[in-house]
């Protein structure tokens, strides 16, 4: 038989359990949702989100949300499109060069390594 004050201590720790699971999907929700406006370039050259603190990529000085992308999506609508960190749509331009073969090895925009 459990004493007092172990079983007053498995009850604080299941609540602080229950509580820790809540704020952690409250917290996945949140930065879910979040828009990233305002991202700040790391010493590094990563971007990051100055309101939920998400880790974003590589900066690219040539693409229109200042991050690196590596793959477009291609649908009759809109032709071809990347979806910016903000969860925007952008329409890439006609004259935008896309390879065939697009991949991980380096940005649509600047041509940069996605492995630096």
């Amino acid at each position: 038989m459990l004493n007092q004050d172990v079983l007053g201590k498995q009850i604080r720790i299941k609540n602080i359990v229950n509580q820790l699971t809540y704020l952690k999907k409250e917290l996945a929700d949140l930065k879910m949702g979040c828009r990233h406006n305002i991202m700040t370039a790391q010493p590094d050259g990563k971007l990051s989100c100055d309101i939920c603190g998400e880790e974003l990529g590589w900066e690219c000085s040539y693409s229109p949300d200042h991050g690196c992308h590596y793959f477009t999506e291609f649908n009759k609508e809109n032709g071809r499109t990347i979806t910016l960190r903000n969860k925007e749509i952008y329409r890439m331009p006609l004259n935008h060069y896309c390879s065939a073969e697009e991949s991980l090895k380096q940005c649509i925009f600047c041509s940069k390594p996605y492995a630096r």
